[in-house]
């Protein structure tokens, strides 16, 4: 068997492709079909008062503008997409906000048009009002909040001990300077060891 290293490979595809010549999922025409545009959030946590898609369903083109009213199915969570450890638990994650986003870029509501630029241009054309509620950006601040939060999220939730409240196998051992001795180089732990 010869080596690939060193010898030029032989590509099939590419001359299709630097010719102009290449179809993608959006070169594909099938009758019927209809573009999607997402309306999403710009906040991280925040309710949701009022979506007005009155605008954007009167434009042209445009089918369909649907929120989690007009889709009472999509309420239900969508269950994982992989399965979790035992250890671990995922929050539900709904198809719309309603009515609280909980991350930023959650789906509030989607527009169904004939072309994607149509379906685009309706989905800046929806009106969402939203009341920012208070988001925990960082590790240590969603810690604090979880207890508060979590609750809602996932049922039976129990905050996080703190490593204080912890069992004494799972507190964080304090290592001693001795501890890493080991590490130094033999003459410098000779010269510790004789200044001592």
């Amino acid at each position: 068997m010869t080596s690939p290293f060193g010898r030029p490979d032989l590509r099939k595809e590419d001359q299709r492709f630097i010719t102009g010549r290449g179809r993608y999922v959006d070169d594909l025409r099938v009758p019927g079909c209809l573009h999607a545009a997402f309306v999403r959030s710009p906040y991280a946590h925040a309710r949701v008062e009022r979506i007005d898609t009155a605008a954007a369903r009167g434009m042209p083109g445009v089918v369909a503008v649907l929120t989690a009213a007009d889709l009472p199915e999509c309420k239900r969570p969508i269950p994982p997409a992989t399965p979790s450890p035992a250890s671990f638990r995922s929050a539900p994650q709904s198809v719309f906000a309603d009515p609280l986003v909980r991350h930023t870029g959650e789906v509030v509501a989607v527009v169904l048009a004939e072309a994607p630029y149509l379906a685009a241009d309706a989905a800046e054309a929806v009106v969402v009002d939203y009341a920012p509620l208070p988001a925990a950006a960082g590790v240590r601040p969603a810690r604090r909040e979880s207890s508060k939060r979590g609750r809602t999220m996932l049922p039976g939730h129990r905050p996080p001990r703190s490593a204080s409240r912890a069992p004494r196998w799972a507190r964080p051992k304090s290592w001693s300077r001795r501890s890493w001795s080991w590490l130094e180089s033999p003459a410098r732990r000779w010269s510790r060891a004789a200044s001592w």
